[in-house]
């Protein structure tokens, strides 16, 4: 053996003893031996030493670590940049959306009478229930129209998907929803005949009536009945050949 490891006792470098312990008093100094048995052990073949734990336990049967349970984030509310937490159309699948006769009847009564659809969407278990009404061509466009105007005039910047979707949630949500807990929100309507700038004065002074202030918890309720009532629409007039979705359900 060399003199720079002249200070290495020699059991540990030498034959192993069959009752050989080692007891480091700090955790530091037992991994450390812990790691050079473990490579003297390999050189010889032999089974390595028992290093006491300094804490006084099984080094050979130590209890295994405590099982990490991860949970998958909440999406509406954790990950990512959190700017992006109000955009949720693709986040939860809606494939268990019940729609109901009541709801096949009031849309197609709706279409053939070229009216606007009103659903009723009940969140948590129907102690929310939400009233919404489809929006019309005009005021789809309008929101559009005005969603740039809003760039132009550096309420958001170029790129900032974000915010411009935020920006036409709260639009959105000033036409389309009529009433929440069975009182009025909102009378808002659009129709063709102002200037834009009539109408952009008219949406932005009720997005600050209805949003300013508003929790996050109520909002993103909000959002879900907006993203709930657009799919039961999307999902009913595309099946609109289907002549088996609209027999009533035995």
């Amino acid at each position: 053996m060399s003199e720079q490891k002249s200070n290495i006792p020699k059991e540990i470098s030498g034959a192993k003893s069959s009752d050989l312990k080692f007891s480091p008093t700090d955790p530091a100094t037992a991994e450390l031996v812990k790691e050079f048995i473990a490579q003297k052990a390999g050189e010889t073949g032999e089974a390595p030493p028992a290093v006491e734990s300094p804490e006084g336990g099984d080094p050979q049967n130590p209890e295994p670590p405590q099982a990490k349970i991860n949970l998958p984030p909440n999406q509406e509310f954790e990950g990512g940049d959190p700017s992006q937490q109000f955009i949720t159309e693709a986040l939860s699948p809606m494939d268990r959306i019940e729609i109901t006769d009541a709801e096949k009847e009031l849309f197609l009564k709706a279409v053939l009478c070229d009216e606007p659809v009103r659903l009723t969407i009940k969140l948590y278990n129907g102690k929310m229930p939400i009233e919404l009404r489809s929006r019309s061509s005009f005021e789809q466009k309008r929101v559009f129209d005005i969603l740039k105007e809003d760039l132009k005039e550096g309420l958001y910047q170029d790129g900032d998907l974000a915010m411009m979707v935020t920006r036409m949630h709260y639009y959105l949500g000033a036409l389309m929803i009529e009433r929440i807990n069975g009182e009025l929100f909102s009378e808002l309507k659009l129709t063709p005949g102002k200037k834009i700038e009539e109408d952009k004065k008219t949406m932005r002074d009720a997005v600050d009536k209805l949003f300013e202030g508003m929790g996050t918890i109520r909002w993103t309720s909000i959002l879900n009945a907006l993203r709930i009532f657009e799919h039961k629409c999307a999902r009913m007039n595309s099946e609109a050949a289907n002549e088996g979705f609209w027999k009533p359900q035995s």
